[in-house]
């Protein structure tokens, strides 16, 4: 949908994630740019769209605090759609170990206080 600024509005009413026209084009000609230079690496469409997807989900719901409901929302999916793709491209286990490897550090750093 385009807005009144130029820019066209992604993931959702409710999101400050913004595409404007260049940066799209941007995104897609990069998307391009590795397909047609991938000399013997198995990297293909599928892959890449799959690191695109990945990354736009994970900022997604980095952008609502980690709130699942409303990132399902905000990407127009449907929570069940949105909790296979976290589990598929291993979202949540990485959040997880980042979470872990976080409190790992304040306990550190309480201990050494």
């Amino acid at each position: 949908m385009p807005r009144e600024n130029g820019k066209r509005e992604f993931a959702g009413s409710h999101m400050d994630v913004l595409l404007n026209d260049r940066e799209l084009d941007l995104a897609v000609n990069f998307l391009l740019f590795l397909l047609e230079n991938r000399r013997g690496s198995d990297v293909g469409l599928r892959r890449l769209l799959e690191a695109f997807e990945r990354s736009i989900i994970a900022r997604v719901l980095f952008a609502c605090n980690g709130n699942q409901a409303q990132a399902a929302r905000n990407l127009h999916l449907r929570p069940t759609t949105l909790n296979e793709k976290l589990k598929k491209f291993g979202i949540l286990a990485e959040i997880r170990r980042r979470r872990k490897g976080i409190i790992k550090q304040i306990l550190a750093a309480d201990r050494g206080s």
